[in-house]
């Protein structure tokens, strides 16, 4: 599956998301950083690993997890017999990614956790998840960009139509803390992403709110439940940055040109002091 039409897909396999050739908002948060960046791809790191397994066990299931990864055999790999053990096992992968028995027994206590919140589960009890969405951006006025974006919805819960469901494991899931994650890794422009292009797709879909799931990725699996609501301040700002990068991204894929820099000259440096806080 090379391409695909504007639209709205269910049951599109991962690694086929993954390979769709189009604009992602991991893609344009790497482009924020240096458009070379955006050349290298996400790749899979343990964390990544973790994120994506529970999203299968939390959103579609036990079989789905399985089906995307391997669980390791609860043994170490310095001494003879547990290199055995895991020589074995590798035999039995095969495309599947591979997560530590531990990881999978984290992921069992998380599920358990964010249903026990009771935010948390009213919004995952019915719906549909990993829906495959693709667009072409426009930019502020309506006008074509050129630019065909693809996102992955983790959620869309059938008693709230007019939102949108992210889980996102984390380190702190405190309000602020979570609050500073959201623009540190763009969750606020993947929400605005999103939105618009469920209106752009379905212009009689009023969707006006995103929520957030967010389960900490150590016991006791803090979760709490936040929302961005249109027309908010955090949600224009992701707008106009998913705006600004795409434009971006189409100019230096036009011009075959992905500088590493950000700035051409030299720029004066000020070096601020701030008090760092911690947060509980």
């Amino acid at each position: 599956m090379d391409s695909l039409e504007p639209g709205i897909y269910h049951g599109i396999p991962f690694d086929t998301y993954l390979a769709l050739p189009y604009a992602s908002n991991s893609l344009l948060g790497r482009l924020a950083i240096t458009p070379a960046h955006a050349l290298l791809g996400g790749g899979d790191t343990q964390a990544t690993n973790l994120g994506r397994a529970c999203h299968a066990y939390v959103l579609e299931g036990e079989s789905a997890l399985k089906e995307q990864f391997a669980v390791g055999p609860g043994v170490g790999k310095k001494k003879k017999e547990e290199k055995a053990v895991w020589d074995k096992f590798m035999e039995t992968v095969g495309d599947r990614s591979v997560i530590k028995e531990s990881e999978y027994f984290d992921i069992i206590s998380m599920d358990r956790a964010i249903h026990c919140n009771p935010t948390a589960a009213d919004w995952l009890e019915d719906g549909e998840s990993e829906i495959t969405i693709i667009w072409d951006a426009v930019d502020f006025d309506g006008s074509p960009i050129g630019v065909r974006c693809k996102g992955r919805i983790d959620r869309l819960p059938s008693n709230y139509k007019d939102m949108i469901v992210d889980l996102k494991t984390t380190e702190n899931a405190h309000e602020k803390s979570f609050a500073y994650s959201i623009k540190k890794y763009g969750y606020h422009r993947q929400a605005a992403m999103y939105m618009h292009a469920l209106k752009l797709l379905v212009p009689s879909l009023n969707v006006e709110k995103f929520g957030f799931i967010a389960v900490e990725k150590t016991a006791p699996f803090r979760t709490e439940c936040y929302t961005l609501t249109s027309p908010c301040q955090t949600l224009m700002d992701g707008f106009s940055d998913y705006v600004g990068l795409v434009k971006k991204y189409k100019l230096c894929r036009d011009m075959d040109f992905f500088p590493n820099y950000v700035n051409a000259g030299a720029q004066e440096l000020f070096v601020i002091n701030e008090e760092v806080t911690t947060w509980q």
